[in-house]
């Protein structure tokens, strides 16, 4: 166990744990199903060895799926769309023809439940008008500059977002509310997320190993028009739906940076010291890259120092 992780949870011990069970949607907790699910499985282009996994798709795409390190059969079952056996092993889902979340549920053949994958099935980018989908606000993707190299393509749909959905897990300590952008707006709202992304941040929480306590999520993703009317970088990450600000918030559940260095203050020098923390993150776990972009930003009126965290598959070092 990390030094923060038996300092607090010596401090803190069952308190900590009721306070876990109280948390809102900004801030991460292990779900229920967070153990690991003693198997791994191959969606899309993800390997996802939780409980818990998640996918966007468009209406009628198809998505493959393909266990590793099982122990025995499986069967796989989706609420909407199709699914049918691959010769070479695994599943062909085929996403249904309208947006929404399918729930796809991958079984023993005792009938136990191995693992939970929600796909979510995307509004197409070309749904949207005027720079708006349905009355809320996108705004207009930054021009792709030269050396793309696939990094900007703009979004090819945007998963619809209703009260109903906020509280559904992307991943065993994540939601999908938690990721909405703060701009205002009436739901149903729009989000672009990627997986590689939240495979990230569950690889950090497992890093800090603070017994199923998680990352509060600051900002995750934004629109084009909400990035602009905030004065961020125009082609920043989190347009692209793989970057999230995150601190460590334990005790007391403040919503801000805690002291994580022990020097009595919450600065640019606790959110440094989570920096380092996630920077010793291996960047290649079982095929997948988990390098990216990284930064310690200082507190500002609005918010508290934090760490920016993105997957753009290069390696990225910035800030104070």
């Amino acid at each position: 166990m990390t030094r923060i992780a038996a300092t607090v949870l010596a401090t803190c011990g069952l308190a900590l744990v009721a306070a876990l069970a109280a948390l809102g949607s900004a801030r991460s907790a292990a779900l229920p199903s967070a153990a690991p699910a003693g198997l791994a499985l191959q969606v899309g282009a993800e390997l996802w060895p939780y409980r818990i996994a998640s996918a966007s798709l468009l209406p009628g795409e198809r998505l493959q799926l393909k266990p590793r390190g099982a122990d025995g059969p499986l069967h796989l079952r989706a609420s909407q769309g199709s699914v049918v056996r691959l010769r070479q092993g695994g599943w062909g889902f085929e996403a249904p023809r309208e947006p929404g979340l399918a729930v796809l549920e991958l079984r023993r053949a005792s009938g136990e439940l191995a693992m939970s994958i929600h796909a979510f099935v995307m509004v197409p980018a070309a749904r949207v008008r005027d720079g708006a989908l349905n009355g809320y606000r996108i705004g207009d993707y930054p021009p792709r500059p030269a050396e793309d190299r696939g990094l900007y393509e703009p979004p090819a749909g945007f998963v619809e977002v209703t009260a109903g959905l906020e509280e559904v897990p992307v991943s065993p300590h994540f939601r999908l509310g938690q990721f909405l952008c703060k701009q205002a707006g009436l739901h149903p709202k729009y989000l672009v997320l990627r997986p590689r992304l939240l495979l990230g941040l569950e690889a950090i929480v497992e890093s800090l190993d603070l017994e199923g306590v998680g990352l509060a999520v600051m900002s995750g993703y934004r629109t084009p028009e909400y990035n602009r009317e905030i004065g961020n970088v125009a082609r920043s990450r989190h347009l692209w739906g793989d970057a999230a600000d995150v601190f460590l918030d334990l005790e007391p559940l403040d919503g801000r940076m805690d002291d994580l260095n022990g020097d009595g203050r919450i600065d640019l020098l606790d959110a440094r010291w989570l920096a380092a923390r996630i920077g010793s993150v291996p960047a290649f776990r079982e095929g997948q890259s988990f390098a990216g972009g990284l930064a310690a930003y200082p507190a500002a009126e609005a918010h508290g120092p934090f760490v920016h965290v993105d997957l753009r598959g290069q390696t990225r070092r910035w800030g104070e």
